[in-house]
């Protein structure tokens, strides 16, 4: 069910961010890939759900710091006011992104990988043959 909402929810970020708010290419590709990934696990049920508290809850950890750092970016008076707690936010940050999405991360996705990799070789489709 969480899948489906992603899957939603990156299919209207996909325009908006494109038309409305300018992002840049490797964040509208950040979009199609949680597509993609939303797919797999809300459309397939052969081991694939193994994963989606990976990619949907463990990952988004370091996301929580990396939204107060980016609200102080919003607001240049916070940083000026609130130095330490800055500081402190962005130590935080890059230490949960580096744990989170390198460290503990990165095995599970390549497993995550490996298996789909497995699955859509080994199918009758034919364009994989």
């Amino acid at each position: 069910l969480f899948a489906l909402g992603q899957i939603g929810y990156q299919i209207w970020a996909l325009p908006v961010g494109f038309f409305f708010v300018g992002e840049t290419t490797s964040m509208l590709i950040h979009h199609v890939a949680v597509i993609c990934v939303g797919s797999v696990s809300a459309f397939l049920s052969c081991g694939f759900r193994y994963f989606t508290p990976y990619f949907y809850g463990f990952i988004e950890i370091s996301s929580v710091p990396l939204s107060v750092m980016n609200s102080f970016k919003n607001n240049p008076g916070w940083i000026k006011s609130y130095p330490e707690i800055y500081s402190s936010v962005r130590l935080i940050f890059g230490i949960s992104f580096l744990l989170v999405r390198v460290v503990f991360w990165t095995p599970i996705f390549w497993d995550f990988f490996s298996l789909a990799s497995m699955l859509l070789l080994s199918s009758e489709n034919p364009v994989t043959k």
